[in-house]
């Protein structure tokens, strides 16, 4: 197989992974999460962990990886623009809609 092929193949497998092997999906779907916590109606610091945790368990994530995959977005503002704007429309969006990255893994 030529070189060029094999690039082309590698970084688009690659496109829809993040640090640590998380698809672009998982980071949407826990950010999107996220951030529809109700953080002023709960009551304290240990419910909004609780909360947390429970999002981040239900898209196979842990914190660490989290920041992780945030943080490798960091070298790549396209894309990390790209992701936020899906993160954007999933958490406005109803709650059992797909991902919404143009380009973006779409199985989880």
């Amino acid at each position: 197989m030529p070189p060029l092929l094999v690039a082309l193949l590698t970084s688009s497998c690659n496109r829809h992974q993040m640090s640590g092997g998380i698809s672009d999906s998982a980071f949407v779907a826990a950010m999107a999460g996220l951030r529809r916590l109700p953080v002023h109606s709960m009551i304290d610091s240990a419910s909004r962990m609780a909360a947390r945790d429970s999002i981040l368990r239900a898209n196979g994530l842990t914190a660490a990886q989290l920041e992780a995959a945030a943080a490798a977005l960091a070298s790549d503002p396209g894309r990390a623009a790209a992701i936020w704007d899906a993160v954007t429309r999933k958490e406005n969006s109803p709650r059992d809609t797909g991902p919404t990255v143009q380009g973006a893994d779409s199985s989880k």
